[in-house]
């Protein structure tokens, strides 16, 4: 018998997720209700439609593709407030070959932890 005490009991914060914009790490806590059926996060969003900010995404790569068509490639894109990193991955995946992207997030260790970790998760980014 080990002498190691028992850990307290704790729910799982980080979960695996398979989502629209691929493989991700997401915090099932991540999310703010304001009714019985009615909330937001990046979590709750992810969770419950499998994707986050999709016309947010689409508007960015449009922009992207309009640098790229007019100025060449070599674009660099950088997603201030990169979260778990939902833009970065399906920007990623477009450019991949004539651009680059830096995810940035000024926020607590574990969610820093997650972005890169998503990121190995997606082929797209050259991590896998």
């Amino acid at each position: 018998m080990s002498d190691r005490p028992i850990p307290p009991r704790r729910k799982i914060a980080f979960v695996l997720a398979s989502t629209d914009h691929g493989t991700m790490i997401v915090n099932r806590f991540d999310y703010k209700m304001e009714s019985n059926d009615r909330g937001f996060g990046v979590g709750f969003k992810i969770l419950n439609e499998s994707s986050y900010e999709f016309s947010e995404i689409s508007i960015g790569s449009f922009v992207l593709d309009s640098r790229r068509k007019y100025f060449g490639d070599g674009v660099v894109a950088i997603d201030c407030g990169a979260n778990i990193g939902t833009h970065t991955v399906d920007w990623a995946r477009q450019m991949t070959g004539w651009a680059s992207i830096m995810p940035l997030l000024a926020t607590s260790r574990s969610t820093i932890a997650s972005i890169p970790a998503s990121f190995m998760l997606s082929p797209a980014t050259g991590m896998a």
